[in-house]
C-alpha cells in the first residue's frame, strides 16, 4: 500500500498544477529536479572533501588547513 502513495501524490501534484495553469497561476519547479541537483553537489562535495583528505594524508596539508577548507565547503 505504502508503494502507491508517490504514485498518489504525484497525481495530486499533477491536478493542482493542471488548475493553476487553467487559472492563470504560475507552475512550480519540479521537486525532482531540485533532488537531481543537490544530489549533483553532493557528489561534488563529496569529490572534494576527498581530495582534501588525500592532500591531509599524504602531508600537503596542515590539519588546520585542512579543516579551514573543510569547513568553507560544508558551509556552502
Amino acid at each position: 500500500m505504502v508503494w502507491l502513495l508517490p504514485k498518489i501524490w504525484s497525481a495530486i501534484k499533477g491536478i493542482f498544477s493542471f488548475l493553476g495553469r487553467l487559472l492563470g497561476g504560475k507552475s512550480a519547479p519540479e521537486p525532482e529536479q531540485k533532488t537531481d541537483t543537490s544530489v549533483n553537489l553532493n557528489d561534488d562535495k563529496l569529490a572534494q572533501l576527498e581530495k582534501l583528505k588525500s592532500l591531509l594524508d599524504s602531508g600537503a596539508l596542515t590539519e588546520k588547513e585542512f579543516t579551514e577548507q573543510k569547513r568553507k565547503l560544508l558551509d556552502n
